[in-house]
C-alpha cells in the first residue's frame, strides 16, 4: 500500500502517485459503474472535487469549458478541457439534468485495488491533489493553479510550490546584484558591436 499525502514531499513521489492513478483508471474501466471512470477523468483534467464533477449538469459544459457552480467556496470557476474529454462528456449528455449517477463507491473500490492508502476523509480530494501536483511539476504557474482550484488564499496553493522544477532557483538570477553584474557584460557587447560597425564603414 502507498500512503498518500495531500501534497507529495517531492517530485518522485508525485510521479509515482500519478502512475498509481493510471492503474486506478484501468480498474474503473472494468468497473460495473457506467460513470465513475468519466467522473475521475474530469477530476484529473480540471482539479475538481469528486462531488463537483459527479454533480455536473449538461448546461455546465460548453465550448471546451466546464463551469463549476456549486463549489465549496461558493464561487463559480471555469476550467478549459480537451476536445477529447468534451466529446466523451457529450456522449453522456441529456437534454437537461445531471450527467452522472452516484458512483463514489466504485471509485473507492478502484483506489483500494490500486494499493493507494488514503488518510480518512481524503478520498474525495485525492484526484484534485494529484492534478495540482502534476500541474506544478510540469511548470504550471501557481497563480493560475489558485484560480483553477478556486482557492480563496494563495497560501493554500503554496503547499505545492516545492514541487516546481525550478523552485527557488530563480532567486539566483532574478535579484538586483545579478542585474548589476550582467549590465557591464551587456555594455561590453554593445561597445564591441559599435567598434565592429565603425571598422566595416571605414573599409567600405
Amino acid at each position: 500500500m502507498v500512503k498518500f499525502r495531500p501534497a507529495p514531499e517531492n517530485t518522485d513521489t508525485a510521479v509515482a502517485i500519478v502512475e498509481l492513478f493510471r492503474r486506478s483508471l484501468a480498474s474503473l474501466e472494468k468497473s460495473n459503474s457506467k460513470h465513475a471512470l468519466l467522473v475521475a477523468k474530469v477530476c484529473l483534467a480540471t482539479g475538481a472535487r469528486w462531488g463537483e464533477a459527479q454533480g455536473l449538469r449538461t448546461e455546465q459544459i460548453r465550448n471546451r469549458r466546464i463551469t463549476f457552480a456549486r463549489t465549496k467556496s461558493g464561487k463559480t470557476r471555469t476550467v478549459p478541457i480537451s476536445q477529447a474529454l468534451e466529446d466523451e462528456l457529450s456522449n453522456k449528455r441529456s437534454d437537461n439534468g445531471p450527467l452522472f449517477q452516484y458512483c463514489y463507491k466504485a471509485f473507492l473500490r478502484a483506489l483500494k485495488d490500486s494499493g493507494i492508502d488514503l488518510p480518512k476523509g481524503q478520498a474525495s480530494h485525492v484526484l484534485r491533489h494529484t492534478f495540482a501536483s502534476h500541474f506544478v511539476i510540469h511548470g504550471g504557474n501557481l497563480l493560475t493553479l489558485k484560480e483553477i482550484l478556486g482557492h480563496a488564499d494563495i497560501k493554500m496553493t503554496m503547499c505545492y510550490a516545492h514541487l516546481a522544477p525550478e523552485h527557488l532557483e530563480e532567486v539566483a538570477t532574478n535579484n538586483p546584484l545579478a542585474a548589476l553584474e550582467q549590465q557591464p557584460r551587456c555594455q561590453q557587447s554593445v561597445n564591441a558591436d559599435e567598434k565592429q560597425w565603425e571598422t566595416v564603414n571605414t573599409e567600405t
